[in-house]
């Protein structure tokens, strides 16, 4: 038969209770808050106390909009590359569901509850929190945004990826990140600003674009001082680079990177 591996979830008077499954949303956010080693080791354990397949993806909204960390993190770790191409899938899936469950309701909008408009809500943001900014969805109720880069639209001046550029983030470790930028118009330049952390809590280090082929590797890098790196991309262009970072040097801030 197969098992699962469960952890008490409320305490009371009379001890522990509330047996369920260890969510894997948890330990994914403390990890990408340190970037430890020692918290990874602590995914790899729960995932060998799972009996499930941690590379599968399940199309599902929750009102978390969390929830498919264990095959991001496969993903990250070189065991699950069509992660990327399945959770976009799934994202799709989910807003056309929930577009058409809007388009077909009849319910009288002035007495639904919390949870009409939370099982009506078309908008996930899960799958490119991961992709593009390589960090898992804020904890609900109030969590934060911990992920080791944010993207700025540089010829706009506003926050997000200009237009037709895709970003993916493929790798994150404590001493960097490796980040996939492709410039999808045929005529047009794109400038984007790579913010260190969410709230420029971190600072760049070095910067170096990587080799396609077999035998990846590394350019000579260059150093970087500071929480902002302007990128280029000429029309068509795409770029793979390795960015390090030092982690948790400056206050954190909202402030745009032109301010």
């Amino acid at each position: 038969a197969t098992q699962s591996f469960l952890v008490p979830h409320r305490h009371g008077d009379a001890g522990w209770f509330d047996w369920q499954p260890m969510a894997a949303t948890y330990p994914a956010a403390l990890w990408a808050t340190s970037l430890a080693p020692e918290d990874r080791d602590r995914i790899h354990r729960l995932r060998a106390l799972e009996a499930y397949d941690w590379r599968t993806v399940v199309t599902f909204r929750a009102k978390e909009d969390a929830g498919h960390e264990p095959p991001w993190l496969q993903f990250l770790e070189g065991a699950n590359p069509g992660y990327p191409e399945a959770i976009l899938a799934s994202a799709l899936e989910v807003a056309r569901g929930r577009s058409a469950a809007i388009r077909a309701d009849r319910a009288n909008l002035r007495t639904v509850n919390i949870h009409h408009w939370q099982q009506h809500n078309p908008v996930t943001t899960e799958a490119l929190v991961q992709l593009t900014m390589g960090g898992p969805s804020p904890v609900y109720n109030g969590g934060l945004l911990h992920v080791p880069l944010r993207h700025f639209d540089g010829g706009a001046g506003r926050p997000g990826l200009p237009a037709d550029v895709a970003a993916l983030v493929s790798a994150v470790d404590e001493t960097g990140i490796t980040l996939d930028l492709v410039n999808l118009s045929g005529a047009s330049t794109r400038e984007v600003i790579l913010q260190a952390g969410a709230f420029a809590e971190h600072r760049w280090t070095e910067v170096s674009t990587l080799e396609d082929g077999p035998d990846t590797s590394a350019k000579p890098s260059h150093p970087v001082a500071g929480p902002h790196l302007r990128v280029t991309l000429a029309p068509t262009a795409r770029a793979t680079i390795r960015l390090g970072h030092a982690r948790h040097v400056a206050p954190p801030t909202t402030a745009m990177p032109w301010k």
